[in-house]
């Protein structure tokens, strides 16, 4: 029997997992433990071909415990695709936990490469797993083994497991989630442009490092105490907060749009250019509490402005990047027509080659596509 304090302490170290990776191996030993298993694996498929899931030559997760690392890798590169569990693994829903013998019977089983090249030299017969989770062409599964001489795991064994799919699947949804904002954020501070990510209120939720730089300097921008972004000229700032109110959607009936300011500092000659742009629904991988991006350029610090980024990297004309640059504004091709007395024919066609050369396919990919290509502070 497995008491309620084991599995209490299960469900904690999944949750100390989420937060940080280097935790797995420690839940994999004690789910073992719990579970009277062996060796235990967290690993992910690609839900197509069977094999497990890389980007390039890196395994997308892999996390085990107690395996020899020589099967580690021969599996990695071969049993993955071969195994009958795995195999048999897409005629179950997500959250169900299997047993061996639901997976592939024992006499069908012992007939197998997978078993007589893999399991057999291990002492490994039975399993007890489940897929936690199937997203996007992958499929996350939770396995532990039992050697030939031990009993097969059973239906209480089942119970006990379907306790933990809960929480295994929330766990791995907030760790994907910590991995891509720790991952993005580190992206966003090798950037020369400042930025600034907003909520609905125009208050800051994150600043890259050479955003920090420009409100420590009070280099044309400062944050209050409160969260809120502000222009260093006192005379000004009511142009920047309208700007934001209208990014935000707070005026105009809730349309939100997208607005380009100059900003003067006492201590320069030259304006700090600030582009405040929407954030669209489900137009970036950022948190969905980020409604408006801030971009600013210094150019005493000899950053790149984004139209300036999308001829050096895509080729772009001035009068494409020009557009390109208006859209990214939360603008449509209509009024950029009218603002620069261009034929809408003509900003169609223009339209079609920003969309061709920089691969984006609708107005809310450019911030991505701009986020991507943006040069590193070394490279600037």
């Amino acid at each position: 029997m497995i008491d309620a304090h084991s599995l209490s302490h299960l469900i904690h170290l999944i949750y100390r997992a989420a937060e940080d990776q280097q935790a797995w191996p420690a839940f994999l030993a004690a789910f073992a433990r719990t579970f009277h298993g062996g060796p235990s694996a967290l690993f992910m498929h690609d839900s197509q071909c069977g094999d497990l899931s890389r980007q390039g030559d890196k395994i997308m997760l892999l996390e085990y415990h107690d395996y020899d690392s020589a099967y580690v890798e021969s599996y990695t590169r071969h049993y993955a695709a071969c195994s009958p569990w795995t195999r048999a693994q897409a005629q179950f829903a997500p959250g169900q936990a299997v047993l061996s013998e639901m997976l592939c019977p024992t006499d069908a089983l012992i007939r197998t490469e997978f078993y007589q090249d893999w399991l057999r030299p291990q002492g490994l017969m039975y399993c007890l797993g489940g897929l936690v989770s199937r997203d996007n062409g992958h499929t996350i599964m939770l396995a532990t083994l039992r050697s030939a001489g031990q009993p097969a795991f059973d239906q209480q064994d089942l119970r006990h497991y379907d306790l933990l799919q809960p929480h295994l699947k929330l766990a791995l949804a907030l760790h994907r989630r910590l991995s891509l904002l720790s991952s993005l954020n580190g992206a966003l501070d090798s950037l020369p442009l400042a930025l600034w990510l907003c909520n609905r209120e125009g208050k800051v939720l994150h600043v890259n490092q050479a955003g920090r730089q420009i409100a420590s300097r009070r280099r044309g921008l400062w944050i209050d105490e409160g969260g809120g972004l502000h222009s260093e000229q006192t005379s000004e700032d009511a142009g920047l907060q309208a700007a934001m109110r209208r990014a935000c959607g707070h005026q105009d009936a809730g349309h939100r749009s997208g607005s380009a300011l100059a900003l003067s500092r006492p201590d320069s000659t030259t304006t700090l250019t600030v582009m405040l742009a929407p954030v669209k629904e489900g137009a970036t991988g950022l948190s969905d509490d980020t409604h408006v991006i801030v971009f600013a350029t210094d150019p005493d610090e000899r950053t790149y402005a984004p139209e300036e980024l999308l001829i050096q990297r895509f080729g772009l004309t001035r009068r494409q990047a020009q557009l390109a640059g208006w859209l990214m504004l939360g603008e449509d091709l209509k009024s950029y027509a009218r603002h620069f007395d261009v034929a809408y024919d003509t900003a169609r066609s223009h339209l079609k080659q920003v969309f061709l050369k920089t691969g984006a396919r609708r107005q809310a990919e450019l911030i991505r596509i701009l986020l991507s290509v943006m040069p590193t502070q070394n490279e600037s």
